[in-house]
């Protein structure tokens, strides 16, 4: 499921981050998130996503966070 619609407060692990520039895909590295990382979303809203990642809250864009797909972390 895209990270954009995934349900807050679940931890989820990330599988897939679509094709982006090369600066974009740096900087969500540099914060932490890559795949096989794993995340939770803190909250939600019209803009995009707030985070939790390895303890620290990260804000994301929505068109940001439609371009990485997760699943639901399993026991």
């Amino acid at each position: 499921m895209l990270l954009s619609l995934a349900p807050p407060g679940v931890p989820l692990i990330i599988d897939f981050i679509e094709e982006m520039d090369l600066s974009q895909r740096k900087q969500l590295s540099n914060l932490g998130i890559i795949q096989d990382s794993e995340v939770e979303i803190v909250t939600r809203d019209r803009a995009g996503v707030i985070l939790m990642v390895k303890g620290s809250r990260i804000g994301i864009a929505k068109d940001m966070a439609k371009m990485i797909r997760v699943s639901i972390k399993s026991g």
